[in-house]
């Protein structure tokens, strides 16, 4: 197969059958959104036979993309092993599915001709303009290429630390942070897969760590060892992250390339709100676009809430940034799974207006 890396993108994701339906949204909105070709690549491992072949062929009807499915039948039990120290649910189900730590050794299962892939999340990453100048850009010799949080911002939110760390550092932030420090949010990666080659760590680089934070890291019985695959991450990729158009004292980095919630957050408080376009939203935490129906989102969409949202920013999301959330509802209209979406939207429906609109209107109140 010829590829031309200049007129071509690599996306990747994976997941279990959970979100495995919502990946109908992510390569229509893909195919819809990008100026070059896509090449869309879902690693997998617990997701039925029938259903990739659902996908394999709705995909090609699309325009502007191929879909590459890949099975990930080895290591799985190392795969578990990181999921289950990255934090559990009420019901001791896994906080995130194992499945999301196939990028650390992701060139093990692409082709050849794959040189970089920009990693998402399943479900709740949405393309919202074309992202070449994110895609194409100089890694640096780094192995990934984001977009850092705030947690580089000084206490006093005037200036930003440069102090990246460095690989050798890797002990001392992990002390530091307790597996609770993580410095860029993990739903978009851009993984330099050469480097990756080069490397050649496979996973056993990776469970080293792992054990290397089980031995600093001060848990109780039963408690979490990191928060999340992005507190992992941060610590598997010291010394190896590449800024996205670098770190600047006066300049804040407001994830146009993993825009969230918490983005939003930030452009209130810097006063940054649309100067510069969204290429990546993230429908990040709890509030995903496919719990509101429209008919919830029709009523909330008016309420812009920018001083109220302050205060409880996270549960404002599906308001302030409702064209997401309906622009979510427009990309499900072509999927196969877009009756049942509006029937469970729907079943929610009762709980959202018991809950979240008396509690948008009582902030509305309170600072009236």
């Amino acid at each position: 197969m010829s590829i031309d890396s200049k007129k071509q993108i690599n996306i990747m994701t994976s997941c279990d059958e959970y979100y495995f339906e919502y990946l109908f949204n992510q390569v229509i909105n893909a195919s819809k959104t990008q100026e070059n070709y896509v090449n869309f690549f879902f690693l997998y491992s617990r997701v039925a036979k029938k259903k990739i072949v659902k996908l394999i062929e709705f995909c090609k009807n699309l325009e502007n993309l191929s879909f590459f499915p890949i099975e990930v039948t080895e290591n799985i039990s190392d795969y578990n092993a990181l999921a289950q120290h990255g934090g559990v649910t009420a019901n001791s189900n896994q906080l995130f599915p194992f499945e999301i730590y196939f990028q650390l050794n992701a060139y093990e299962y692409l082709p050849e001709w794959v040189d970089r892939i920009l990693v998402i999340h399943a479900g709740d990453i949405m393309f919202v303009n074309d992202v070449s100048d994110y895609y194409f850009s100089d890694f640096n010799d780094k192995l990934v290429t984001l977009e850092l949080t705030n947690y580089l911002i000084s206490d006093d939110r005037t200036s930003v630390n440069t102090d990246l760390y460095k690989v050798e550092d890797r002990e001392y932030f992990i002390n530091k942070h307790q597996g609770k420090g993580a410095y860029f949010n993990s739903g978009v990666v851009l993984l330099n897969v050469s480097k990756q080659r080069e490397n050649n760590r496979g996973l056993t680089y990776y469970l080293d760590i792992l054990e290397t934070m089980k031995k600093i890291i001060h848990t109780k019985s039963g408690v979490s060892l990191f928060i999340g695959d992005q507190s992992f991450y941060s610590v598997a990729y010291l010394g190896e992250v590449n800024v996205f158009n670098g770190i600047s004292e006066t300049k804040r980095n407001h994830r146009r390339n993993n825009y969230s919630h918490y983005s939003y957050k930030k452009d209130l408080s810097y006063g940054y709100r649309g100067t510069k376009p969204i290429s990546i939203f993230h429908f990040d935490g709890l509030y995903k676009p496919w719990l509101f129906s429209k008919s919830i989102l029709n009523k909330v969409k008016k309420n812009r809430l920018d001083v109220s949202y302050e205060k409880g920013y996270h549960k404002f999301a599906p308001a302030v940034l409702n064209e997401y959330f309906m622009d979510f509802w427009e990309y499900d209209s072509f999927s196969p799974y877009h009756e049942e979406h509006l029937y469970n939207a729907k079943i929610n429906e009762k709980i959202w207006s018991d809950f979240y609109l008396p509690l948008m209107n009582s902030y509305v109140k309170e600072k009236e």
